[in-house]
């Protein structure tokens, strides 16, 4: 939970998302299943052009849809973010699923720790690919806060009010990191 003498911020979930109805259900039952209060959670699904049940299942399980068929990865998570509502924003991917104590973490890190954002190790799920598991067997892990000149951003939290403002950029289609965004403008790098 945030610290006593702070009300618990709105946390905005951005989820980029194409054809994956099964694990994006996990990954929204994962946010569900949080300790942090579901009243300050809101969660936005920018589907890009999902042909199978996709949009439906976000919607059943109490997520906005934004429907953006053919923008890279990190246009998805910008156009999001945009939308967001949240002092907090959260970028994770559909594939991902948090822990219960991921969302009091990060708020936790952010607002006692000062810091403009926070990550979180990546764990292959029980029913990964061997791609997964063996990529997973490569990441670095350690326990608790640290300055780090980069979080990986299938699963992070940032402060939006230590967010960078500049004018849209043009990013390259494999561009994935966010570096920065606000309500109404935002950049990206690759």
């Amino acid at each position: 939970m945030p610290t006593s003498d702070r009300p618990c911020p709105l946390v905005s979930f951005v989820i980029p998302v194409r054809n994956d109805a099964a694990q994006l259900a996990r990954c929204l039952t994962s946010i569900a299943n949080v300790r942090y209060p579901l009243s300050r959670v809101e969660v936005i699904v920018v589907d890009n052009g999902s042909t199978d049940r996709t949009p439906d299942v976000a919607r059943t399980l109490g997520a906005r849809v934004l429907s953006l068929p053919g923008l890279a990865v990190a246009a998805l998570r910008n156009c999001g973010a945009r939308e967001a509502r949240g002092e907090i924003i959260a970028f994770v991917d559909a594939d991902h699923e948090i822990g219960e104590a991921w969302v009091d973490s990060a708020v936790e890190t952010i607002q006692r720790q000062g810091a403009a954002a926070a990550g979180a190790p990546y764990d292959a799920p029980p029913q990964s690919t061997w791609v997964q598991a063996h990529y997973d067997k490569l990441r670095y892990r350690r326990a608790g806060v640290e300055d780090v000149d980069w979080l990986a951003s299938g699963n992070i939290a940032n402060n939006l009010a230590s967010m960078v403002m500049r004018e849209p950029a043009m990013a390259p289609e494999s561009a994935t990191q966010v570096s920065a965004c606000a309500r109404g403008t935002c950049g990206v790098n690759g």
